[in-house]
């Protein structure tokens, strides 16, 4: 690896930069005269012309043509994709194990945040994998970003939790275009779902002396019977004996014996439950632009009052079309702060010939030789329930890294294969088809038995194929 340092706008030397939040990766593209000696894996400084250092990290590629090379190069976070880790984490948070992948697997990068999630990984299995997949996972888990600096510090944070130092006014920036409205994520009508909610009823009946059945009016899930008083007992029906049995499906008690005669001498205290369902609409924006529904479920949400809460914040966000705009900034003074226009902060947008005037979330930052391309959005993030959605994303990793274990168990193949019946196998018989070999009944071991697959007491040869076995168990 070389260390090279290019100034911009020296000796035909020209940069841009793309700071985007796709990828957490800002990307320089340098065009040089192609007599400059550069090759992949070289840590680049470049400067302007002051010279203040303004990116460094390292060339992924680069391309000849008419005299000229491009070269593209990777912040200091491509580093991250170059380790791979192997380690298992238990009972930590995602930003403490950000952290460790950070500090203590990569060399040469520290890192900062101010994210406490108060949330917990009961296990995350990183064998095998590169450091930067590990980052990535964490910062989804979170709802967040992460970027290097030119001097290699790594910050997660939030997105759309910091707001940007910068504003965005006309006096200091035009409108590239006319703002664009994204209407692919345009939701007026939509409905959550959440968790089954308990209720509890108390049901009364009249008694007929001849009447053994008495339908409820909801599904019971805990039931308590009494007669005149009396509590009766419940029963199973082929798993006991008592007065009654419940018929749950059918929303039915059902009693051994009619019960007497009498005016609401039937009492039923019982537990149901309810889908916590809450539908919304904004007839405004449905007058406007047509119906757009989306269905939600979130089981962590335990009451209508959450449920009703997403709702309302669905449909401020996303009852209107989102608004994205590219705005050009070409003071001198103002390009040379490119590093303090940061992806995914939120920063303030004042637009008079449109009468915008509020907050926006910075999407991607362009810097050439004397100007900024800034593009800005409304924010799609969910961070009304920001903890719950993260531990529904743990969730989610850890039910995808069992899959992925499973599968990986699935692939492993070895030659010397030792099998440990130690329940009492009834009926052993070898047979081999090709490369499979099935077992399949045959007599009675009550024993313990060890068989070595690839002996030739077995009849199979050393080598990889795979295995099924039929076997019956005593």
């Amino acid at each position: 690896m070389t260390a090279r340092t290019f100034i911009e706008d020296t000796n035909n030397v020209t940069g841009k930069i793309v700071a985007t939040d796709n990828k957490n990766m800002d990307v320089l593209e340098i065009t040089m005269p192609d007599s400059e000696v550069v090759d992949v894996g070289d840590l680049i400084t470049f400067q302007d012309n002051t010279p203040t250092t303004i990116f460094k990290g390292y060339v992924q590629n680069y391309t000849f043509g008419n005299g000229t090379k491009k070269v593209i190069v990777f912040d200091q976070g491509a580093v991250l994709s170059q380790r791979t880790v192997n380690k298992l984490y238990t009972n930590q948070s995602p930003e403490a194990i950000f952290e460790d992948v950070v500090t203590n697997q990569v060399a040469g990068l520290t890192y900062s945040s101010t994210i406490s999630s108060g949330i917990t990984i009961a296990t995350y299995s990183a064998i095998d994998k590169t450091a930067w997949d590990i980052c990535q996972d964490m910062a989804e888990i979170l709802l967040s970003s992460f970027r290097v600096s030119v001097a290699g510090l790594v910050t997660l944070e939030l997105i759309g939790s910091v707001l940007s130092s910068k504003v965005i006014t006309s006096t200091i920036a035009s409108l590239e275009e006319d703002w664009e409205k994204d209407k692919l994520q345009l939701v007026n009508s939509v409905k959550v779902k959440g968790d089954r909610q308990i209720f509890g009823k108390v049901e009364t009946f009249d008694g007929t002396a001849s009447a053994t059945e008495f339908t409820l009016a909801e599904i019971p899930e805990e039931v308590k019977v009494s007669i005149s008083g009396v509590e009766k007992i419940g029963y199973i029906p082929g798993q006991g004996t008592g007065d009654y049995y419940v018929e749950k499906e059918n929303k039915k008690i059902i009693f051994d014996s009619a019960p007497a005669s009498g005016t609401d001498n039937i009492s039923v205290d019982y537990t149901y439950n309810f889908p916590i369902t809450v539908r919304r609409r904004d007839f405004s924006s449905i007058t406007t632009y047509g119906q757009h529904d989306k269905t939600i479920e979130r089981n962590y949400i335990k009451t209508r009052e959450e449920a009703r809460k997403l709702c309302e914040y669905i449909l401020n966000k996303f009852a209107n079309p989102l608004f994205i705009g590219t705005w050009i900034i070409t003071d001198a003074a103002e390009v040379k702060l490119f590093s303090s226009y940061i992806p995914n902060q939120v920063i303030w947008v004042t637009d008079t010939d449109n009468s915008i005037n509020r907050e926006f979330i910075i999407k991607v930052v362009e810097r050439e030789v004397g100007k900024l391309r800034i593009t800005v959005g409304d924010t799609t993030s969910d961070i009304l329930f920001w903890q719950k959605e993260a531990q529904r994303r743990i969730e989610q990793l850890e039910e995808k890294d069992n899959n992925s274990t499973i599968l990986n168990e699935d692939e492993l193949i070895v030659e010397n294969l030792l099998i440990n019946f130690t329940s009492g196998v009834i009926g052993i018989k070898t047979q081999q088809t090709g490369t499979t070999c099935f077992y399949d009944a045959s007599h009675n071991y009550n024993e313990s038995k060890t068989y070595d697959l690839t002996t030739d007491s077995v009849g199979i040869q050393k080598s990889k194929f795979p295995l099924r076995f039929p076997i019956t168990l005593a």
